[in-house]
Parts: C-alpha cells; sequence; structure tokens
C-alpha cells in the first residue's frame, strides 16, 4: 500500500502517512483498481479534505484558518468512518451553498466535487457498511455551456503564420529553423487529431506507427488517433530538422536543454505559452482564445465538415460519455439557413 503519492506533474504529493486505514484504502483503491491517474487522484483527495475539514467546523464548531494540503493531515485525528454516517443530506446541501457562496465555485465545479465525495462514500458503504446519508443530494443545474472555437478561416491564418515563420527562418539561416517546424506541427496535430494538452507532451516516437499514435487518455485509457496527410508530412518535416548533433529524446515534442547539447521533454506550459504565443502572431484574441480552444476547434470543424455521427466524434475525442461529446455539436447558423433552403417546397413557386 502507497504511504507516499507523489505527483510529478503539479509538484506536489499526498502523504498518506498520518491518515487513517480508511483515507489509506480508499486512496489506493482508486488509485490501483479504479486506475484513476495521479492528478484525479489529487482531485479527489483534495476533495475529501476540504469536505472533511468543513464538516468539522460545521458539526463541531471548529475553526480552521489554513487552506493547503499540509494542514489536512492533523484533521482526521478528529474523524473515524463513523463522523461520515453522521453528515445528511442537508448537511451536504450546506457544504455545497459554501462551495457556491463563500468559494463562488461554477455549478460544475460542485457538481465535480459532489462526484467526488459520493464516490467515497459508496467505498465506504461497502465497505465498512456505513449509513449513507448523502446518496440522493442532487447536483445544482448546469449553466449551458458556452465553448470557444476557430472558424475555419481563422484556423488557417493561424496555420498561414506559422508556416510564414518557417520560411522567415530560412531566409535568415537560423539554427532554430526546427523550433518553428515543430511549432507548426504541434498546431496541426491539434487542430487536425483533437489531441489534449497532456495527451499531446507525452506522446513517444515509437508511439507512432504508420498513420496512427497510441496516446494515454484522462483515466489512463489509451486510444488510437489517426493522422491525415497533412498531420503526417508536417511530424515527417519536424523530425528531419531536429538537429543531429544533439542527445535525442524518445519523447515526439522537444526542446532544447538551457546550455546543453541536449532535448528534453516539452511541459504542458511550455505547449501553453507556445500557443499563446503563435495565436499572438496570427492576430488572434488571446482573452478569448487558449489552448483548449484547438481541440474545441477540431472536433467542430470535423462536426461541420465531415458528417460525422456523434458516437464516431466521441471516439476521436476519447470522451467516456457521448454527453460530453454533445457540447461539441453546436450547429453554425449558415448550416440552419442551408437547411431550411434545401426544404423541397421552397421551389413550387411564388403566390
Amino acid at each position: 500500500m502507497e504511504n507516499i503519492i507523489i505527483n510529478e506533474q503539479r509538484n506536489t504529493s499526498i502523504d498518506l502517512t498520518k491518515c487513517p486505514k480508511f483515507i489509506k484504502e480508499y486512496i489506493n483503491f482508486i488509485l490501483t483498481i479504479e486506475n484513476l491517474s495521479i492528478n484525479t487522484v489529487t482531485d479527489y483527495y483534495i476533495a475529501i479534505m476540504d469536505f472533511t475539514k468543513y464538516m468539522i467546523s460545521y458539526k463541531k464548531r471548529i475553526t480552521f484558518f489554513e487552506d493547503n494540503i499540509g494542514m489536512y493531515k492533523n484533521i482526521f485525528e478528529k474523524v473515524n468512518e463513523k463522523f461520515y454516517s453522521s453528515i445528511s443530506k442537508n448537511d451536504m446541501y450546506e457544504y455545497l451553498s459554501h462551495l457556491r457562496i463563500d468559494k463562488k465555485n461554477s455549478p460544475s465545479t460542485i457538481t465535480t466535487r459532489l462526484r467526488q465525495i459520493k464516490s467515497f462514500y459508496t467505498y465506504l458503504e461497502e465497505k465498512y457498511e456505513i449509513k449513507n446519508r448523502i446518496r440522493l443530494t442532487k447536483s445544482p443545474k448546469q449553466e449551458k455551456r458556452q465553448i470557444n472555437y476557430l472558424t475555419l478561416e481563422e484556423a488557417k491564418q493561424l496555420i498561414e503564420t506559422l508556416a510564414r515563420e518557417i520560411e522567415i527562418s530560412k531566409r535568415n539561416k537560423s539554427k532554430n529553423t526546427w523550433l518553428k517546424y515543430r511549432n507548426l506541427c504541434i498546431v496541426i496535430m491539434f487542430l487536425n487529431c483533437a489531441v489534449r494538452r497532456n495527451e499531446l507532451v507525452n506522446i513517444k516516437k515509437i508511439n507512432i506507427r504508420n498513420n496512427t499514435i497510441k496516446v494515454m487518455g484522462k483515466g489512463k485509457k489509451e486510444r488510437t488517433i489517426y493522422l491525415n496527410d497533412i498531420t503526417k508530412d508536417s511530424i515527417d518535416q519536424y523530425l528531419n530538422h531536429i538537429p543531429k548533433n544533439l542527445e535525442q529524446s524518445d519523447y515526439l515534442f522537444v526542446t532544447k536543454k538551457y546550455h546543453a547539447n541536449e532535448l528534453k521533454k516539452m511541459t504542458d506550459q511550455s505547449v501553453y505559452c507556445l500557443i499563446k504565443k503563435s495565436f499572438e502572431q496570427a492576430g488572434l484574441d488571446t482573452s478569448k482564445y487558449a489552448v483548449h480552444t484547438l481541440r474545441h476547434t477540431s472536433a467542430t470543424l470535423l462536426y461541420n465538415y465531415s458528417n460525422i455521427d456523434l458516437r464516431s466524434l466521441q471516439e476521436i475525442l476519447g470522451h467516456s460519455s457521448s454527453r460530453t461529446t454533445e457540447i461539441y455539436t453546436h450547429v453554425n447558423n449558415k448550416k440552419i439557413e442551408e437547411a431550411i433552403s434545401k426544404n423541397p417546397l421552397n421551389h413550387i413557386g411564388e403566390f
């Protein structure tokens, strides 16, 4: 059983050494049996800690002033698994109200938090036979999610801008031209393959097979991404321009180590900065668009121009639920206008 779980991506850790047995068991259960990612496990841990802290304060009128992971280790000295049986549905609604009013959390964030806590309760109910009085707690109504995406023209503008950057770099005989090829390749992969940022930075060269790439998605779920011609060409161009005198990396998308002839894997943050700069170069609004905008754009273009069905789009995006995929199926007004104009009764004559 793990006692300390390291989250390298967030540069933090979960120290279970001072947690009671039932907490250790639950965290290790979702990590090993449910196979959740380290990031997700960290979120579940924080959710349980925050909920427990609030309920101790609410039930026992104890005030906590600290608000970091480290202080949570002592919280569990005040509770055991039976403590959670005492929490009613109304108590839970008080906690959800606290998240909304005091912490200004959105309905979607509150729904996620409630799902995490219910998972914990289900485990306690099955393992320790506690009374689960929060099972029927309802989630807040969700606001209709608005997503930002590039138009087809804006997507082309972004690609053309980065292609011009390559030509300028070649004319100037820059040693960093290979980085321009890399930047274009990353944008093309986002726009054509709808990958997530974390999936992209973890692609290894060995994962590329002919016209496919294996990626590890949310929940450690592996999926196959199919590459179209422009994506394959951009990968080839990028790989062919990486300087051979640098110590190579297993990862596809790399950058040069500072003051060293060695390549290293790109981070989520470096991709974020790259995309933000690319938007600026293309004259796109960085207050409106972000890295995930490219994934939204890919999904939207696929849905609007390829006549893809929802189930196939779900597979491409790696969604476990089709309800998540439905947010991408916004149909533009032009498509609606065209559909109405094609009504067979539209051309029977004027009156």
